[in-house]
Parts: structure tokens; C-alpha cells; sequence
């Protein structure tokens, strides 16, 4: 469960072991759900995890088989990570032959 900017930084001064059973609570309330325990829950709060990125989705060097992703790339959002992770595996899949024409404008940077 991923909570939101405002939610999270809400309660960015309690203690992780308190925020899971909130944020459990929180979904199962937005859901309609009733409160069910849950096995194993912990959380983290990202306190410094503000990037802005730097303007590439993805970094790959063909020659090296070497690629790197991550939302520290592309901004400060969960969605970011993922979308990072696709652009290097476009990018992987184009060296082995299955993608072609990629280039800076696709936000992609081949090294």
C-alpha cells in the first residue's frame, strides 16, 4: 500500500511501527472492507525521497550489458520507479534485437 504525499507526510513524525496498522486501516476504510489483522505489515517512511530526477527515463550501455533504473531519475513518485524499469527494458530488449529507433526523445539515454 502506497499512501499519498498529504497522508504520509501527516504522520512522518510517528514511529514506523505505527504507521502500518494506520495505513492497513486507512485502505480497509477506502474499501469498505472489514478490519482484518494482518499477518506481517511494516512501513517506511521515505522522509528524503524527493528526487527530481534527472530527465532520463533509463541509463544503458550496450557495449557494458549495463543498465540502470530507478524513480531517482524520473521524480519523486512510486510510478516513477516503474516506469524507469520499463524504459530499461525497452532498452535491453533493443539491444538484443527486438526493439529499434529508440533515441532521446523516447526519454531514453544510451550511453
Amino acid at each position: 500500500v502506497h499512501a499519498n504525499s498529504e497522508w504520509s507526510e501527516s504522520r512522518l513524525e510517528r514511529e514506523s511501527q505505527d504507521i502500518a496498522p494506520l495505513l492497513l486501516s486507512a485502505l480497509q476504510d477506502a474499501l469498505g472492507l472489514p478490519v482484518v489483522p494482518a499477518h506481517e505489515a511494516t512501513a517506511h517512511l521515505w522522509r528524503y525521497a524527493s528526487s527530481a530526477g534527472i530527465g532520463k527515463a533509463a541509463l544503458w550501455n550496450a557495449d557494458l550489458k549495463l543498465g540502470v533504473c530507478g524513480d531517482w531519475l524520473t521524480g519523486p513518485h512510486a510510478e516513477c520507479a516503474w516506469t524507469s524499469g520499463r524504459a530499461l527494458g525497452r532498452l535491453v530488449n533493443s539491444t538484443f534485437g527486438g526493439v529499434s529507433a529508440l533515441s532521446e526523445k523516447d526519454g531514453l539515454c544510451v550511453l
